[in-house]
């Protein structure tokens, strides 16, 4: 009897083990993915920046506006982390307005803007609203995504971006005008 019980208790254990482990498992996988996710944002907002021809003043603030499975609004605190290193503003869509018919920084204070080991403070010269908009896997490391830039009523561009994981992170290899205003 002893023996069935003990049988017993191990095949519990082994569930439970195997239960909690699978949940762990899980949990990594869909941080992964999440992660794998940002990265390819991430990549679609440095590749529509370089396309309208980057920032060469470093003055210009990127609000940026992110689509993501249907859902629209502010990038989180921790996806605007991932462009610390980059040499463009980044900020979500509060910062900046609408004044007249153009975009413009909703605040005149200055920005905290790191380049490399130090920080500045930067008064942002322009603004404009980042979007990225829609997002098609067409496989697990092929993308295609619509992303468009307005700086005013005058002034949108939007454009299609091919995404491809080369070397396991996310680049982009063609971008394609889609419209002007």
């Amino acid at each position: 009897m002893n023996e069935a019980r003990r049988a017993g208790w191990w095949i519990v254990a082994l569930f439970l083990f195997s239960a909690c482990s699978h949940d762990v498992g899980a949990r990594s996988r869909a941080e992964l993915a999440a992660e794998d996710e940002a990265e390819l944002y991430a990549a679609i907002v440095r590749g529509t920046v370089a396309n309208f021809g980057g920032d060469r003043t470093g003055q210009t603030l990127h609000c940026l506006r992110v689509c993501v499975r249907g859902e629209c609004g502010a990038p989180s605190d921790r996806f605007l982390s991932l462009f610390v290193k980059d040499r463009f503003m980044v900020s979500g869509p509060e910062a900046c307005k609408w004044q007249g018919d153009k975009v413009v920084p909703a605040r005149d204070s200055l920005l905290t803007v790191a380049t490399g080991r130090y920080e500045t403070r930067v008064a942002p010269s322009s603004a404009m609203f980042l979007d990225v908009e829609k997002v098609r896997y067409t496989s697990p490391d092929h993308a295609s995504a619509d992303a468009s830039i307005t700086h005013g009523n005058v002034g949108a561009n939007g454009l299609t971006l091919t995404l491809e994981r080369v070397d396991g992170r996310w680049k982009v290899v063609k971008t394609v005008s889609t419209w002007t205003s």
